[in-house]
């Protein structure tokens, strides 16, 4: 197994967390949105210097590649919730995901519907012994 093994998956990976249209990432990173759909997808091989433009245009460093490709191959553990406020949904922290949703939604002209709050439970009455 070559170190490089999954490489558009990482890459997917990544562009998946950076959350913004893929068109975006590409004119970010100074290339095509053709070819960076090729190499999303494993039909072409970025050469190093593509790479790291694609990795500029991300905000990420080689080792958030070398990270997404540790998590693809299977090798890397996924960071798990320190505490409620960071709870993680598919990988990536809930208000991020639901920020996502929201704005995706309104882009659709949906409006997300909020929980309904749960009305207060009456306190249940003390029990009296039982007289035996």
């Amino acid at each position: 197994m070559s170190a490089f093994d999954g490489l558009p998956k990482a890459l997917r990976t990544l562009c998946v967390r950076d959350g913004r249209a893929l068109q975006d990432i590409a004119q970010a990173s100074r290339i095509s949105p053709a070819m960076l759909s090729s190499y999303l997808t494993g039909r072409e091989s970025p050469t190093l210097k593509t790479l790291d433009k694609l990795l500029d245009g991300l905000k990420l460093r080689l080792e958030d590649l070398a990270g997404a490709l540790e998590e693809v191959q299977g090798h890397g553990r996924r960071r798990t919730a320190r505490s409620a406020k960071e709870d993680l949904v598919l990988g990536h922290p809930r208000p991020e995901v639901e920020k996502f949703f929201v704005e995706q939604l309104a882009k659709l002209g949906l409006v997300p519907r909020r929980k309904a709050k749960k009305p207060a439970s009456p306190r249940p009455k003390p029990r009296k012994p039982d007289k035996a």
